[in-house]
């Protein structure tokens, strides 16, 4: 991990002049080589960046390479060299021109054994991508660049992503930050876990906090439904813990709410050795275990049963604000919604902007919706799907949240929108791979004839093992269509591919690679409208156990040119980990032609992608319509006010391609333009309640 990976992951390239002058003519060759070597990854140099590079010497541009060039290969993918591991080399032509017995017989003598060169023919030279393809342009920071992207992640409303645990953790070991700062609790965690180890100090202000960090520091999860064992603590950390408890808000509200685990946490931390010192954590322990507590959330419950209008009175204070928002339906149907809906509006203002978000979200589309689909503890793989009946007038609480929105999006000023914002989701639930919101979209461009998807994994054993790619086609309204994996290799008469079945154990660092090759004008004469991609883990090990298992995703005009992996063809490349044996990564829409990505775990057979046709029959209807409630970017932006005769405070665009800024403060999805210039904002920069 260094500074040019977090850099590059966010769209920037340090580049320091080693003079003012124009670098002698022998550098300009080196200059066209470099340009040509990143557009080979998929990346690109901004104009001032290129400007920047100009003044460099022959040496500093040979330093500048050597540092870049490897980070470029590991984010692109091409450093796994994919292409190698895949069973038929002059794929996907030498898979098109086999018969399914031709294919079989060979497959099988490979599983038995035999060297797979025997069975494939001798590679031949590829014909060169031709194809014009959009680059990822890389600006060059400022002094501020890396903290700004350091404050953005504090303010992801949502778990950070693998790589964004990875940024953070490196930029803390040179900035500094204010705790409070964090919008998710899971990520302050992360953090307050990474200074307890260090011996740093810190703060936390809520009970359940604390128990968060006690239960991170033991290894686990709280949300884990397995039985949870709280590490034994040292007498300085006993009295660490106690201190951070009676210093807490709401302690008999937070252990009310984890009353088994609290029972645990407070055994271990010997509450009776200190009950002169820690008289509140001593009190609340033992009114605990005499079952005497009784919650805030009680008292609410007990009225709401009763239906007190008092309930309001709490509702309204800071305490109670949560449980409003989360009440609101039921509470319109004990009070009616006029009442509920003029004492929402008393507090709308409190609450944080990707809170109203997902409200207005959900007002916007609950009648419309046909399921509702329920999540225990966040988890898809749990998920529960039951039809929906919700009926109630939404349009007071949709006139409040609009207002709200209203007023908060017009203290940024004058901003103006380019582009379908609707396509760019608020990172606002759990992601593991990308760093935007489930339901955020990728249009394929009209030349684009073929995607081609890829598993790659580096895992030596004593046998074979697989993380097998694979598809799962449906008609319209989610019909079932049929499946590309390795169990079916030919999908409606070979509208989709498989690159075959590689055994890694022949290779002597358990190296493999899957690809399938799906084609837009066959798939959509077959019927097709959706394609699911996912990655199972067939041989039952986790991603995270394995040496390395990685996935890519390209798309382009002609299949048999080019590497069957292209870099700057491959719209997402991006490494799997965690304990988990499967991932539906996105699914694509062939009829009007755009990538969604899904970014879950569902509870799958991993065994083949076939044999789970039938359950994503039954959930992806309601996991789309679920997408439905993650707020957009348009979401808040449609209230943005736009004047063209009044200076620009702000620009904020899917995509810069069509789009030159010269100098505008600017949030930009997909950075594509070499001319623009502009000062970087992070997207969270607009969820800020001013």
């Amino acid at each position: 991990m260094n500074t040019s990976t977090t850099l590059v992951r966010n769209n920037f390239c340090a580049i320091f002049p080693t003079d003012n002058l124009f670098s002698r003519q022998n550098a300009f060759q080196t200059i066209g080589t470099l340009f040509s070597n990143m557009a080979y990854y998929g990346y690109a140099l901004s104009k001032e960046a290129t400007e920047a590079m100009m003044k460099l010497s022959p040496l500093a541009l040979e330093q500048w390479w050597a540092d870049m060039e490897p980070v470029l290969s590991e984010l692109s993918g091409d450093s796994r060299k994919m292409g190698d591991f895949v069973v038929y080399k002059n794929f996907p032509q030498e898979v098109l021109d086999m018969s399914q017995s031709e294919y079989w017989f060979k497959q099988i003598c490979m599983y038995f054994g035999f060297p797979n060169e025997w069975f494939s023919e001798t590679e031949v030279d590829r014909e060169p991508m031709e194809e014009l393809v959009s680059l990822k342009v890389l600006h060059l920071p400022d002094d501020n660049t890396l903290s700004n992207i350091l404050n953005g992640l504090l303010k992801v409303n949502a778990p950070w992503t693998n790589d964004q645990k990875e940024d953070v953790l490196f930029l803390l070991e040179e900035h500094e930050v204010d705790l409070s700062e964090l919008s998710f609790k899971e990520n302050l965690i992360l953090i307050c876990t990474q200074y307890f180890n260090e011996g740093k100090a810190f703060g936390l202000s809520s009970a359940t906090d604390v128990l968060r960090l006690v239960v991170s520091l033991s290894g686990v999860d709280l949300k884990s439904t397995e039985k949870i064992r709280i590490k034994n603590l040292k007498r300085s950390e006993r009295q660490f813990f106690l201190n951070l408890l009676e210093n807490s808000t709401d302690l008999e509200e937070d252990v009310l709410r984890n009353k088994s685990i609290f029972k645990t946490f407070l055994k271990g931390l010997h509450v009776e050795d200190y009950k002169n010192k820690y008289t509140k954590v001593f009190e609340v322990k033992n009114q605990l275990f005499k079952g005497k507590l009784r919650s805030f959330n009680s008292v609410l419950e007990d009225m709401i049963l009763r239906k007190d209008k008092m309930v309001f009175a709490l509702l309204l204070t800071a305490k109670g604000r949560g449980v409003f928002m989360r009440s609101i339906k039921r509470l319109c149907d004990v009070y009616g919604v006029s009442l509920v809906s003029y004492n929402f509006a008393k507090v709308v203002s409190e609450y944080d902007t990707v809170q109203l978000l997902k409200l207005k979200r959900y007002m916007d589309n609950v009648l419309e919706n046909k399921y509702r689909f329920f999540r225990p503890k966040s988890s898809f793989s749990k998920g529960q799907i039951l039809e929906n009946n919700v009926q109630f007038d939404v349009s007071p609480f949709q006139n409040i949240l609009n207002a709200e929105l209203k007023t908060r999006i017009s203290k940024f000023g004058n901003i103006k929108t380019v582009g379908n914002l609707d396509q760019i989701k608020f990172q606002t639930t759990s992601n593991e791979v990308f760093s935007f919101g489930k339901g955020t979209e990728f249009p394929i461009p009209e030349n684009v004839t073929f995607i081609r998807s890829a598993s790659y994994w580096e895992n030596k054993t004593h046998r074979n093992n697989w993380f097998d790619n694979g598809w799962n086609f449906f008609e319209e309204d989610w019909k079932l269509s049929g499946s590309l994996c390795w169990t079916e290799t030919d999908f409606k008469n070979k509208a989709a591919i498989f690159s075959g079945d590689p055994t890694n154990s022949k290779d002597v660092n358990g190296r493999a690679c899957q690809m399938i090759d799906l084609y837009f004008d066959k798939l959509v004469k077959a019927g097709v409208r959706y394609g699911v991609w996912n990655i199972l883990c067939y041989s039952k090990i986790p991603f995270g156990d394995a040496s390395d298992v990685f996935a890519a995703l390209q798309w382009g005009e002609n299949p048999q040119k080019g590497g069957l992996f292209e870099p700057k063809r491959c719209q997402v490349s991006f490494p799997l980990v965690g304990d988990v044996q499967n991932k539906f990564i996105a699914y694509v829409d062939f009829k009007e032609r755009k990538l969604v990505f899904l970014d879950v775990t569902l509870k799958a057979d991993v065994s083949s992608a076939s044999k789970n046709q039938l359950m994503l029959v039954e959930k992806m209807p309601a996991i789309v319509e679920y997408l439905n409630y993650v707020p957009s970017l348009n979401d808040l932006m449609q209230f943005a006010e736009y004047d063209e005769n009044q200076p620009v405070d702000y620009v904020v665009c899917y995509s810069d391609k069509d789009v030159t800024l010269s100098g505008e403060k600017a949030y930009i999805f997909k950075k594509e333009n070499e001319q623009s210039k502009f000062e970087d904002v992070d997207i969270n920069f607009f969820l800020k309640n001013q």
